[in-house]
């Protein structure tokens, strides 16, 4: 008897929780690209920059997951459409790295749970890697 790779659709849960992951790293460029536009500490602009390579790439991974499944891509937040360049500077860089902490924060948490509700192994990977890479 031969075995038959069997494509394993993703659940609601899981679709939901991509969905949600995608809106959120997209409101995270928003804001980072507000505040690598106006940030002045150079030792915080440097966590400013890896924080919104990682968001992008985390953005990316899930766009490539949404195509491969044959999933809509969420239209999310744009920054182009978003965020008004050249805009006064709203907070201070000291604020800047506090919202990158809890954004850091909020991120662990929401993966972790997202973790826990996929059946899928590779959507599971996924967001422990995600962890991971906050981390």
């Amino acid at each position: 008897m031969s075995e038959k790779s069997e494509i394993v659709k993703l659940t609601s849960a899981e679709i939901a929780a991509l969905w949600t992951s995608y809106m959120n790293i997209n409101v995270v460029i928003c804001f980072m690209a507000h505040f690598l536009e106006t940030c002045d500490d150079p030792d915080i602009l440097a966590i400013l920059k890896e924080s919104n390579q990682l968001a992008r790439k985390h953005e990316t991974e899930l766009e490539q997951l949404f195509t491969k499944e044959k999933i809509v891509i969420p239209t999310g937040f744009k920054v182009e459409k978003h965020v008004v360049s050249h805009a006064p500077k709203l907070f201070s860089d000291v604020f800047y790295i506090q919202s990158v902490l809890q954004m850091s924060q909020f991120g662990v948490a929401t993966h972790t749970a997202n973790l826990t509700i996929s059946a899928r192994e590779d959507i599971r990977k996924m967001f422990k890697k995600f962890i991971d890479d906050i981390r």
